[in-house]
């Protein structure tokens, strides 16, 4: 605590219930303390997506990124981001074992997680299976055994115990403030570090399937804290701009992992006759891939990369139609989910990825 008031006072920043603004977080990370320990030539990110079960297709792809290096994922990036779903793996690969440096999960424990747990963590009674008036006023699935599982993954590791810096998104809705949790915020204030299975929480309340998280911070204020889908699906522009304050004289290289790409096209006849109900069920959805679009436009340009090897590499695969409900449990949908997730293992872009890692 002493250390958080210092560093408000040679920072300036006195306001502590704004914590999560950009600007908070801007100067948090530029904290001269933490750069004279860590300044790695290259800075490698990796940034996962939010999308639920569809998870499992970057868990997977870094599993086989894992089989064929011969290398823990944390070996090969340095600056770990996930959205939902995404924030889970990004945890996941960063937690410590209990009295060491190793990490705690590999990838292929991830994968595992899909397939044992998906079930229960997206269920629902007997009674509402059929009929289940609830899912139109509130949300649609109990958050207890999520709440659950992410206990005994995560028991009460804090976020600043990450053997890598790692972003999580969230979104307040009290406040309507963007927020990200990092282990580096973390790492130099205690009034930002909260244990990993309440940030896993915070990012994947994802809305109409579960309730907000509401997280008592330590100022004893409560937010109510909703999926980071809200304003960074794909959370790689925020995870550039962390690193680029934490890294300045640091090269930054990006790898983006998707969740699967759904079909979006509308025709004219449909486009033209919605009404409110139809702009509903459309408006949010596509505001959210637009804002998908723009960061995938502008880390390409801010990041064109060097010799053959580019700065910035986005990974995803598209969707059938009526495939990959993100709550979609079914061994049906998991056997698919993990086809695609080898479809794009046979692509190109997989192929540069494999060369991305070789240069260190």
């Amino acid at each position: 605590m002493r250390w958080c008031l210092v560093f408000y006072l040679l920072t300036g920043f006195v306001n502590i219930t704004s914590w999560a603004s950009p600007d908070v977080e801007d100067d948090l990370i530029a904290s001269q303390r933490w750069r004279e320990e860590h300044s790695p030539k290259i800075v490698r990110i990796l940034a996962i997506d939010g999308g639920g079960m569809r998870g499992l297709i970057p868990a997977r792809l870094l599993q086989e990124v894992e089989a064929q290096t011969g290398k823990s994922i944390l070996d090969h990036f340095d600056f770990f981001a996930g959205t939902s779903t995404g924030s889970l793996i990004s945890l996941g690969l960063t937690i410590p074992k209990e009295r060491s440096i190793q990490p705690r999960y590999s990838a292929a424990d991830i994968v595992d997680i899909y397939h044992t747990y998906g079930k229960e963590i997206f269920a629902r009674p007997l009674s509402e299976s059929v009929l289940n008036p609830y899912s139109v006023r509130g949300p649609k699935y109990s958050p207890d055994n999520l709440k659950k599982i992410l206990g005994t993954y995560f028991g009460e590791t804090p976020l600043s115990s990450a053997l890598k810096p790692v972003l999580v998104t969230s979104y307040d809705m009290k406040t309507a403030t963007r927020i990200t949790f990092t282990s580096h915020d973390a790492a130099v204030c205690d009034e930002y570090d909260f244990p990993m299975r309440k940030v896993a929480r915070a990012s994947s309340a994802a809305p109409a399937f579960f309730p907000p998280s509401h997280m008592k911070m330590k100022n004893r204020e409560t937010r109510i804290l909703t999926d980071g889908c809200i304003w960074a699906l794909n959370p790689a522009e925020a995870a550039y701009r962390s690193a680029r304050k934490l890294f300045p004289d640091s090269e930054i290289q990006v790898v983006s992992l998707g969740t699967g790409a759904r079909d979006t096209t509308l025709s004219h006849k449909v486009a033209k006759g919605m009404g409110a109900l139809g702009w509903a069920a459309q408006l949010s959805f596509h505001t959210i891939m637009a804002q998908m679009d723009l960061v995938d436009q502008h880390l390409k340009e801010s990041l064109p990369g060097r010799s053959g090897v580019p700065g910035y590499l986005r990974l995803n695969v598209g969707l059938d139609p009526g495939q990959g409900e993100m709550d979609d449990t079914s061994d049906r949908n998991l056997a698919y989910l993990e086809a695609k997730a080898l479809e794009i293992t046979e692509s190109k872009d997989f192929g540069i990825l494999l060369k991305m890692l070789e240069v260190s």
